[in-house]
């Protein structure tokens, strides 16, 4: 080859070379300013490359992870948020039953009222106070040890049937003081389940005590047990006020109320379903609810058969 062709050669690689390593480095330096960016907060910056690209994919990949950066980032921010509210509503949801108890407590100390009915009376709402305080703080309690995952389940064979049945026999003061009447479809045959008896009694506590506190306009309680397939299902429903359209998917949040005229409803701090609903997960089971139909309000809790 002749000399000056092998020098023209020689000089148009060197230049090729010396743009590619030059093109690398400005398309490093992009990449790593992108990067501190991001590092620094800015999570919806993103590299800008040309799909038809061969060597794009590194970027792409890059990308892919800022995406999944930004997403927990938001996913923090909410949680932050609604950690904020609940501790908010809590607050207020402590302070009102105790500003009630204090102020009776102060009336009767105080000798402000005479009267022996009147005194009674005030004693039997100071002592019902208490006792929703004391629901309260047990929720929050429990919400507690259930999002730090300290509750642990011990699952074992257990008969769904009687342990429904069981469980609304603790109830049966309450609804005859709320004038409701227990429609009982439970069947007779054994239908058994695995999961840890406490949470499952809790369940239906939560579930029964719902349909009491938003049922007594309807004056009835029900009580379903179905097999459906390869699972129970249990539905605790009720005939009172159908829950709006619009907030159906909302009734598992926490502190979430339907109805903003039940606030101050005794025992109405929208915790129970929530706790319900983690507990039925946690037992590897599934909850629902529908409502509207003849202002049938059905809660609905799934597990599968225990054949063993």
């Amino acid at each position: 080859m002749d000399s000056g062709i092998l020098l023209l050669v020689s000089v148009a690689l060197f230049v090729v070379i010396v743009f590619l390593l030059r093109k690398q480095n400005a398309q490093l330096s992009n990449r790593l300013g992108i990067i501190q960016q991001v590092l620094a907060g800015k999570t919806r910056m993103r590299i800008l490359r040309d799909e038809k690209d061969k060597d794009a994919v590194l970027d792409f990949a890059i990308n892919d992870l800022i995406e999944v950066l930004h997403q927990t980032r938001i996913a923090g921010e909410q949680s932050e948020l609604k950690r904020r509210q609940l501790l908010s509503n809590i607050s207020h949801d402590i302070r009102t039953p105790i500003t009630s108890i204090i102020g009776y407590i102060d009336a009767l100390v105080d000798d402000k009222i005479t009267d022996p009915e009147e005194r009674a009376q005030y004693l039997r709402i100071a002592a019902e106070k208490s006792r929703e305080l004391k629901r309260l703080t047990d929720e929050v309690f429990e919400l507690a040890k259930i999002d730090a995952d300290e509750i642990e389940m011990h699952p074992e064979r257990l008969e769904i049937n009687e342990l429904l049945r069981s469980t609304v026999i603790g109830f049966l003061p309450r609804l005859q003081a709320a004038g409701m009447e227990v429609v009982n479809e439970i069947p007779d045959e054994k239908n058994f389940i695995y999961a840890d008896r406490t949470a499952i009694v809790r369940i239906f506590q939560n579930l029964i005590q719902n349909a009491i506190q938003h049922g007594q306009s309807g004056k009835v309680l029900g009580l379903r047990v179905e097999k459906h397939r390869n699972q129970y299902i249990t539905s605790i429903w009720n005939l009172g006020e159908p829950i709006p359209e619009e907030k159906i998917n909302r009734v598992f949040e926490r502190l979430f109320k339907a109805d903003d005229s039940r606030k101050t409803k005794i025992g109405n701090h929208g915790l129970g379903l929530s706790i319900a609903k983690q507990l039925t997960e946690k037992n590897g089971g599934s909850i629902r609810v529908e409502s509207g139909q003849n202002r049938e309000t059905t809660f609905s809790v799934r597990f599968s058969i225990f054949l063993g």
